[in-house]
């Protein structure tokens, strides 16, 4: 395999400006992407209380159910006395979901590697599984490319509306029934007979989508010493109660300060990517497995046929905290409160509504951490770079759309003799 480094065009503004230095989007992020904010968001870490210990025990007990690496056990371990942490996440996809799931791995024990050098303090990479999300048909399904186009190949089954991906049940058998399609569809490949049985063994240990899927992103990094996390988690939930009674009694003033910049971030030019509410809750009360979106109605937060008084919903985070789940503007914050974390790992989609989100880390008298954005990957393949080779082109030329160019001066060529003809 060959690796190479290339600047691709960017052509999504936000991220285009979110590199350059003093551009509009920069007074949305505490920090601007330079070293020079590592040492400052370390500076404030230093500052901060962690459970660290329990944390690390939580994650060890989770990461138990699999063989553990010696650098897998070397970061736990550091991870209890004290590292800090580079972290990405991603919804509970089969086979990974999305490839960016797998760059985000890479770009999140890349950079934690980096930072632990540059910084001299141990960084440890964690992924955040977003295993508390119920959109089930986002992540029940991957695409195929074969001769005859492609295709969408799907976990075939009928799940209750709104349970999360892990309470929401799978079977060996209609898991193997998918693998058994995208093997079809891609026939006999050089890796294919090592990455079946990896397949076949995580169907058979999985009974939920989040087990699949931690089960294939623990086998690519687990070498790699990537730590990882449930946001469902039972034993994590425990560890966010008090953390969801800060939530509750910071709903209004999160809503309104969320709503108020995300108006300023669509003045700016940026659009308004979460559609923000002033009455929302940010928050979803769990029942049976089934998320419940909250919102706040007069003196009350309401989710359907369910009605909570403030003081409820405060009794419930203290005794039942896994009876409830953070949204898109509380998910970044409650991992905040629960991670020291260094540096958040993230695509164009999450650079949108993280800009939206700096009021709220200052309504909890937080600080929002660096956004790094994630490695931007193209796999070339023998067969594509014959193609560019017999065409005389690079990949360079084809991100910048040379390949388009060509194609439309050959068509008006075409037409042009045509025309004299």
């Amino acid at each position: 395999m060959q690796i190479t480094a290339v600047t691709p065009p960017i052509h999504n503004k936000l991220v285009e400006d979110y590199w350059t230095a003093g551009s509009a989007i920069e007074p949305f992020f505490e920090y601007t992407y330079t070293e020079q904010s590592y040492k400052a968001r370390l500076a404030y870490l230093q500052t901060q209380q962690y459970e660290h210990e329990q944390l690390a025990k939580v994650m060890r007990e989770a990461m138990s159910e699999y063989s553990l690496s010696a650098l897998t056990e070397r970061h736990l371990q550091q991870l209890a006395q004290g590292a800090y942490t580079v972290v990405g996440g991603q919804q509970s996809g089969v086979f990974t979901g999305p490839l960016y799931a797998v760059h985000k791995a890479i770009t999140v024990i890349q950079l934690a590697r980096q930072q632990s050098e540059a910084l001299g303090v141990p960084v440890v990479p964690v992924f955040w599984i977003a295993g508390e999300d119920h959109d089930i048909e986002e992540i029940n399904h991957t695409f195929t490319a074969t001769e005859q186009g492609i295709h969408k190949r799907k976990y075939k089954d009928r799940f209750l509306e709104k349970t999360m991906a892990s309470t929401t049940e799978v079977t060996e058998e209609k898991l193997t029934q998918l693998i058994n399609m995208v093997v079809k569809d891609y026939g006999e490949q050089a890796y294919t007979k090592t990455v079946v049985a990896q397949l076949r063994e995580a169907a058979q240990v999985s009974t939920t989508f989040t087990q699949f899927f931690s089960y294939l992103l623990h086998t690519l990094f687990n070498d790699a010493g990537l730590l990882w996390i449930d946001a469902a988690n039972p034993k994590l939930r425990q560890m966010e109660s008090a953390y969801f009674m800060r939530l509750i009694e910071a709903a209004p003033e999160i809503a309104e300060q969320v709503t108020a910049q995300e108006q300023r971030l669509n003045e700016a030019g940026y659009g308004t990517p979460i559609y923000a509410d002033q009455q929302a809750a940010n928050l979803f009360y769990v029942k049976d497995g089934a998320r419940h979106l909250l919102t706040r109605q007069a003196n009350h937060f309401v989710a359907g046929e369910y009605t909570f008084t403030k003081a409820q919903l405060l009794a419930l985070a203290q005794q039942h905290p896994q009876q409830l789940s953070n949204n898109v503007v509380t998910r970044p914050l409650m991992q905040e409160m629960v991670l020291p974390v260094l540096a958040f790992v993230g695509g164009p989609g999450e650079l949108a509504y993280w800009a939206t989100l700096k009021p709220a880390f200052t309504a909890l008298d937080l600080q929002m951490p660096i956004f790094a954005p994630r490695l931007h990957i193209t796999l070339v393949t023998t067969q594509t770079q014959k193609q560019l080779q017999h065409l005389a082109l690079t990949v360079e030329q084809v991100f910048a759309g040379k390949h388009l160019r060509d194609k439309e001066a050959f068509i008006a060529s075409v037409q042009a003799t045509d025309a004299l003809a």
